[in-house]
């Protein structure tokens, strides 16, 4: 219960920042923005599909080398319910990525579909951390004289996240839930594991460490699919801007592109970093001497965006999943394996 009131209450901080901040802006010049759009709707929303395909695609790739088969439709049709959990619930994908092990089940071995779903996320966070990385780059050379709390605080988030992937992705060539399973025991979390959980997981490993040791190209096309897509997320941005304003360049959606997973890792007690998202958005654009107003409707059509993909995902979803994902997502606790 209390994590739920914090959820709702920081929901509804969101929301007033948000408020305040576009009543600044002006609601007028933001209903122009958008009215500028038009037809530029289509395209983004079908850009949006895109990089959806290419994330399954990168999925798909890590699944190749198990037993087991499945088609590209059904495989899409996981990644948009699971990726619905994931905003939905204030666990993020510590929700969905269970989820989209449990609808592999029919088609795979359990240790193959949670082996694809682990190197899925984990090479996907590389992808996100070289986009930051390409964003951040960006600002440094395209703002001039960026706030000190800025200039010192981006790179210490970002070498804060670079060191918790590289931790995860060196103990997977080592052995990752081997390892947890050791500290769980070590900090008497857990005293001990039964003989066909031990096994399981060291399986698991098997599998993970396998990939990352003997298939070096797989590696590189997952991330290559995962990196299209981040990519295409900053075209999605830089059309946006271009829409509603044409001295809105390339350079700055990349540093938009590369801001915003920052601020979703910092804020993600906020549900979609509502309000923080726009704020930033505005404050980097003033930095670079563009009307603020743009970050507003930037995420404006974002959420809106997002908010048809979420409808997409409960369309994919079977009805006792949308009832207990409803259920749960209002409660703010962790999706409880759905069969």
């Amino acid at each position: 219960m209390q994590m739920k009131h914090l959820r709702h209450g920081f929901l509804i901080v969101g929301i007033v920042i948000f408020w305040v901040l576009a009543d600044r802006i002006g609601w007028a010049t933001i209903g122009d923005q958008l009215l500028r759009l038009r037809w530029w709707i289509t395209p983004i929303l079908a850009l949006s599909f895109c990089w959806t395909w290419t994330a399954m695609l990168g999925w798909r790739r890590a699944l190749n080398r198990h037993s087991g088969r499945i088609g590209r439709w059904p495989l899409l049709r996981i990644k948009v319910a699971a990726e619905t959990i994931n905003t939905l619930t204030p666990v993020n994908f510590l929700g969905g990525d269970p989820f989209r092990i449990y609808l592999l089940k029919r088609y795979f071995p359990w240790t193959a579909g949670a082996a694809s779903v682990v190197i899925d996320r984990t090479i996907n966070s590389i992808a996100i951390l070289a986009t930051v990385l390409i964003g951040t780059t960006a600002a440094f050379w395209r703002i001039p004289h960026i706030p000190l709390n800025i200039r010192y605080g981006l790179p210490i988030v970002l070498t804060i996240a670079s060191a918790f992937v590289a931790f995860l992705f060196a103990h997977q060539h080592r052995g990752l839930f081997g390892f947890l399973m050791h500290a769980a025991r070590r900090l008497r979390m857990r005293r001990s594991f039964t003989r066909p959980t031990i096994e399981r997981f060291e399986e698991l490993d098997g599998l993970i460490t396998d990939f990352y040791r003997r298939d070096r190209r797989g590696f590189w096309t997952v991330f290559a699919w995962h990196l299209i897509g981040r990519l295409l997320g900053i075209v999605e941005i830089y059309w946006i801007g271009q829409a509603v304003h044409p001295g809105f360049g390339f350079v700055e959606a990349l540093v938009l592109g590369g801001v915003a997973p920052i601020i979703n890792f910092c804020f993600t007690f906020i549900p979609g970093a509502v309000g923080v998202l726009e704020g930033t958005f505005t404050a980097v654009l003033y930095l670079m001497a563009l009307p603020s107003a743009i970050g507003v409707t930037i995420q404006i059509i974002r959420r809106f965006r997002a908010a048809l993909w979420i409808g997409l995902g409960f369309m994919a979803l079977g009805t006792r999943a949308q009832r207990q994902l409803l259920t749960e997502s209002a409660a703010g606790t962790k999706p409880l394996p759905l069969g």
